[in-house]
């Protein structure tokens, strides 16, 4: 279902002429979070139209998904942008980022770096360390750096 939900989401938002960056469905608080991004950058007004076109597709396709209510949020990706598609990462070679991966012993793992290359494994950082490689199976979550270059 969530396939289909993103699918959908993703239709709405590219059909409104604005990039659908992604999203995060936070189940146990019933949150849809949604990136939109937009040239020129995505003002309050962009949010709140997006916002009012989801929550209509939402309400007609998605009425089960739910419990009870849910809460939509729909915000640019900020300069913290996530990055949730190979695509993403190819697009900020060069940038500062910070992942979260799992670690030795199944611990989670902060780390900081230049990305320096992404391929059908994973991606190599730049770290104060060292080159470091961190496997797509191991990612948890990625973004960009604070808007650091």
């Amino acid at each position: 279902m969530e396939d289909s939900l993103e699918d959908d989401v993703r239709r709405t938002v590219e059909g409104m002429g604005y990039e659908f960056v992604g999203m995060e469905l936070v189940r146990r608080s019933s949150l849809l979070r949604v990136y939109v991004d937009v040239a020129g950058g995505v003002t309050l007004k962009d949010c709140e139209l997006v916002s009012k076109a989801l929550s209509r597709m939402l309400d007609e396709r998605y009425e089960d998904l739910f419990a009870d209510r849910y809460y939509l949020e729909v915000s640019s990706p900020g300069l913290d942008r996530p990055l949730f598609r190979r695509e993403d990462y190819e697009r900020f070679l060069g940038r500062e980022v910070r992942v979260k991966r799992r670690g030795p012993a199944g611990r989670q793992q902060v780390l900081s770096g230049v990305l320096r290359s992404v391929d059908d494994e994973g991606v190599l950082l730049e770290t104060e360390g060292g080159p470091l490689r961190v496997l797509w199976r191991d990612l948890i979550r990625a973004n960009l750096a604070g808007g650091t270059s």
